[in-house]
């Protein structure tokens, strides 16, 4: 396994792809234990995106097969309010599912509430816009309100009169949720039309 780690931190792409197929045929062979999902949770707060996204999806069929379990949700809850805001995302990103296969409880999310919405006024545009998607989930699941998002929509407004494009036509097809939760008004929206 010392090996495949090596590589999966190799700046040449082709050997980290043959490195991510070899850990994989490892997996469906039950060839992987207890130690090697703890190396994949403590990859899944990687500064590596390409990475840690794999990670996350290396770590879902180490919970399917049982080695990784609720006695892991600390790495979890440890990712919502990581420094590094585009890990804490990832993290709020699949939080849902972390409650549904019982690995963090509601209670511990929502105890972290205020980590997810800091995210909403990140100064990284790529992280404000994905997480304000997200907030979308996060209030129809409960774990936020509108009423807390309410008080950070001054960022959302902002990406609504974006210089970039992409950036104000993904925000924009979060309004009409946004004004029927109360989080922005009508006439906020409007004010901004000439953006749209």
């Amino acid at each position: 396994m010392a090996d495949l780690i090596r590589h999966l931190f190799s700046h040449d792409r082709e050997e980290r792809e043959r490195a991510k197929e070899e850990v994989e045929k490892l997996l469906w062979e039950g060839k992987l234990g207890r130690e090697d999902a703890q190396f994949f949770l403590e990859l899944l707060g990687s500064d590596d995106r390409d990475l840690r996204g794999w990670a996350w999806m290396v770590v879902e069929d180490l919970i399917s097969v049982g080695l990784v379990t609720r006695g892991d949700s600390g790495y979890f809850l440890e990712l919502l309010k990581s420094e590094d805001w585009s890990v804490r995302l990832d993290a709020w990103s699949v939080v849902k599912d972390l409650v549904v296969m019982g690995l963090v409880v509601p209670e511990d999310v929502r105890l972290r509430s205020q980590y997810f919405l800091e995210l909403l006024g990140s100064k990284d545009l790529d992280v404000r816009l994905r997480a304000w998607e997200k907030a979308r989930d996060l209030i129809k699941e409960g774990v936020i309100t509108p009423n807390e998002v309410r008080t950070r929509r001054q960022y959302f407004l902002e990406l609504l009169g974006s210089s970039d494009e992409s950036v104000r036509l993904n925000a924009w097809s979060n309004v009409d949720f946004l004004i029927v939760r109360g989080v922005i008004t009508p006439d906020e929206a409007k004010a901004r039309k000439r953006y749209f």
